[in-house]
């Protein structure tokens, strides 16, 4: 049935092919692929990490169940809606709804950043060494997401290392070209979403945006993807899945890679940039920030 369905979504939506994989060195991969400015499968590169065989969300409920987080709405049809949502509440109950079998989908969790010991369990080096130079520190955003759960079409401004530590986890790209063919809302934000849905397209409301073709990837524990700055993707888990994203701003690389998003995002004011700044790529805060200046 899922072949099924798949062959169909190509059908309407133009071809897909894989997301190329890559192998290298840290330097190699500074020299070859930050400049080529493409998305690379890392396939397997994490794959000794401790975190591999500890992480688990009954892992998480025991060591970080007392965190506040805040649960952003940003399912496919909340994408391209203007303002994001979001509900505070804790890491505990949040994973609780997800060994109940609700749908719960913790992003851009910043937890990590104030654990240590947690991220021994990564490879932070390994990751801080792919940034390139004239980049800033990077930031760690946990994901952990039931089975079922998706988040909607959209791009930001930062790149990303996604590391897949839990489950399985799957991407469809597309570049920052095709923006004008998914009509994001001009909402003066630091970030653009789209209701466009690569896996139930609407000819009628996104007749271009149907024929392009997309890159796609499926990511188990242990694979890295990296994501460019302001490509568009659609992230979906086929099982409760845990990852980690690594971002950063390099502000040379997100000019190259589309001049007309980096301006906007330049110039956003919910919140400004320098709000954005502040709050280290933080986006549980900055999807649902609405700036009075």
């Amino acid at each position: 049935m899922e072949e099924r369905l798949a062959q169909a979504t190509v059908g309407l939506t133009g071809e897909r092919r894989p997301v190329p994989e890559w192998s290298g060195s840290a330097e190699q991969f500074v020299a070859e692929v930050l400049p080529a400015g493409e998305p690379v499968v890392l396939r397997g590169a994490a794959s000794d990490w401790p975190a591999m065989k500890a992480w688990s969300p009954s892992f998480f409920m025991d060591r970080l169940g007392h965190e506040p987080v805040r649960l952003l709405h940003m399912n496919p049809e909340d994408a391209g809606a203007g303002h994001y949502d979001g509900v505070d509440t804790t890491m505990g109950e949040a994973l609780a709804r997800l060994e109940e079998g609700n749908a719960a989908y913790l992003r851009f969790i910043p937890a990590l950043m104030n654990y240590p010991d947690l991220q021994a369990q990564l490879d932070v080096a390994w990751l801080k060494a792919r940034r390139g130079p004239l980049s800033p520190p990077g930031n760690l955003h946990l994901f952990i997401g039931g089975a079922g759960t998706d988040t909607g079409l959209h791009s930001a401004v930062p790149a990303n290392l996604f590391t897949q530590v839990h489950g399985r986890k799957k991407w469809v790209l597309y570049p920052p070209s095709a923006s004008p063919l998914f009509r994001p809302p001009m909402e003066r934000a630091m970030y653009f979403a789209s209701r466009f849905d690569p896996d139930a397209p609407d000819p009628e409301a996104f007749p271009e945006a149907c024929r392009l073709p997309a890159m796609q990837a499926e990511l188990t524990a242990g694979d890295v993807l990296y994501n460019p700055p302001f490509w568009w993707h659609k992230v979906s888990n086929p099982t409760v899945s845990i990852g980690v994203g690594f971002r950063w701003f390099p502000p040379h690389r997100c000019w190259q890679a589309s001049p007309t998003q980096w301006l906007l995002t330049y110039l956003s004011v919910n919140p400004p940039f320098w709000v954005g700044a502040q709050l280290k790529l933080d986006f549980t805060k900055i999807f649902t920030t609405r700036w009075a200046g």
